[in-house]
C-alpha cells in the first residue's frame, strides 16, 4: 500500500512539469497524487506503530512528518515564484 502510493505519487509530480500547458491534465495529475499521497501517509503511520519500539516512536514520527512541515515554510516562496514561470523548480523543490 505504502510502496504502490509513493510510485503513483512520484510519478504524477514527475510529470507536472510538462504537463503546464494544459491545467486540466495538471490538475488531474495533482489529484492523482493526492490519491497516492493519501494511500501512503496511513500507511507509514500503521508501519510505525507496529515496527517500532515504544520509546522509538516520536522520533519515528517526527521523521515521517517533517516533509509536511518543510512543505508549510516552502508555501510562500513558491507562491513567489510562480508568476515567473519557474515551474521545473517548484515542483523539484529547487526554488
Amino acid at each position: 500500500m505504502v510502496g504502490g502510493g509513493l510510485t503513483i505519487s512520484a510519478l504524477s509530480t514527475f510529470a507536472v512539469p510538462f504537463a503546464v500547458k494544459s491545467l486540466p491534465f495538471v490538475i488531474a495529475l495533482r489529484v492523482i497524487c493526492g490519491l497516492g499521497e493519501a494511500a501512503a501517509a496511513p500507511g507509514g503511520f500503521h508501519i510505525i506503530a507496529h515496527w517500532f519500539p515504544k520509546a522509538e516512536k516520536v522520533t519515528a514520527y517526527d521523521l515521517v512528518c517533517s516533509p509536511f512541515i518543510a512543505t508549510l515554510i516552502q508555501i510562500n516562496r513558491r507562491s513567489a515564484v510562480i508568476p515567473t514561470g519557474a515551474y521545473f523548480g517548484i515542483v523539484y523543490g529547487m526554488v
